[in-house]
């Protein structure tokens, strides 16, 4: 079947933006993908050059192309207010007000996830982020087909904030305790769950805080950990297909029981544990670390993704210890390698 015309763009638009400012030279993956020669690719690119989204650098075999900054994004409604602002009318009224009629064209679910997504994290910044400054964007892009909400502040960041309230070692415990849900700082006011739902609402989530980057894709639910240059407070963005079918109310219920509460498929991820340790296995009481929270589930996930090898202990931990003393609770685990694998069933298979 022959490829689309706008799918090919959005292609291209998605390859240079993982460029970056380096940019790339996407010919060969394309011509790939979608069966097209080199001449064929080259019309795309004028084509794209041509509206203003790409820029061309150089000639011949050296030519690269990156993306031109907002290229084919329409900005619907943006604002900055103080905290002092943003706490007086509260996140509510700020979306009623400044983001709601900008949304009148969309479809209702479109509008309902924005909406949840933008009064959660306003939210947050409220309570959580220690904060002088709010500040808001949302942006239709038009060469994507996707709603772009973005949400800054400069306070503290998510993940030093985490940190600190839950006795980390450091930033990259932090991200782990943050990825879980029903993780939360302030537990009087929250029950942790605003960014987990919130970042299974929308395609693609990227929160940038304290010069690390978490980035969840929920459409493969899929995630990714990058360092960045550190800047000041938390920065996130957020897409949504224009034309998505998803609604808010079924993406709580996967991760719901019977009961309607959050109790399955909780995220635990090994990789942030191995980036700092920088090495290849993690300890028993870097297994205890992994696990705080997890009592409160019933079906958790651990995903070993890049982890390269284990410990015994750190698997003894998780698969006989935690396990016998939690027998009703369900582990699930994702991306192991095979010197995983072998150690984790060489432990439950020893477990009694």
């Amino acid at each position: 079947m022959k490829a689309k015309r706008l799918n090919i763009k959005e292609a291209i638009v998605a390859l240079l933006e993982a460029g970056g400012e380096k940019g790339t030279q996407p010919s060969q993956e394309l011509q790939k993908q979608f069966g097209l020669s080199r001449q064929q690719l080259s019309r795309y690119l004028t084509d794209l050059v041509k509206q203003g989204i790409v820029a061309r650098h150089g000639a011949g075999r050296g030519v690269r192309y990156t993306l031109v900054k907002d290229a084919g994004k329409n900005t619907l409604s943006s604002g900055e207010l103080s905290l002092d602002q943003l706490t007086q009318l509260g996140e509510e009224n700020v979306f009623q007000t400044w983001v709601k009629p900008c949304l009148e064209p969309y479809q209702k679910n479109i509008k309902s996830i924005i909406h949840h997504g933008f009064t959660e994290l306003a939210n947050n910044v409220i309570d959580h982020a220690g904060a002088d400054k709010f500040w808001f964007k949302i942006l239709d892009d038009h060469v994507r087909h996707t709603l772009i909400m973005e949400i800054h502040d400069d306070g503290v960041g998510v993940f030093r904030r985490n940190q600190m309230a839950f006795a980390c070692k450091n930033l990259f415990e932090a991200v782990v305790e943050t990825a879980k849900g029903k993780r939360t700082s302030q537990p009087k006011k929250h029950a942790g769950e605003g960014l987990f739902f919130t970042s299974r609402l929308f395609d693609y989530f990227r929160l940038q805080a304290n010069g690390i980057e978490w980035l969840y894709l929920s459409a493969i639910d899929d995630w990714s950990i990058a360092t960045i240059e550190d800047k000041k407070g938390s920065h996130i963005i957020a897409m949504i297909d224009k034309t998505s079918p998803k609604k808010p109310e079924d993406v709580f219920a996967h991760y719901a029981d019977e009961e309607f509460q959050f109790s399955k498929n909780a995220l635990f991820i090994v990789e942030p544990l191995t980036i700092q340790a920088q090495e290849e296995h993690v300890s028993r009481s870097e297994a205890k670390r992994l696990l705080m929270g997890a009592e409160k589930f019933n079906h958790i996930i651990i995903d070993f993704k890049n982890t390269a090898r284990i410990g015994q202990g750190f698997a003894d931990e998780i698969f006989r210890v935690f396990q016998n003393e939690h027998p009703k609770l369900t582990i699930e685990t994702r991306n192991m390698n095979k010197a995983v694998e072998a150690m984790v069933q060489h432990i439950i298979v020893h477990k009694e």
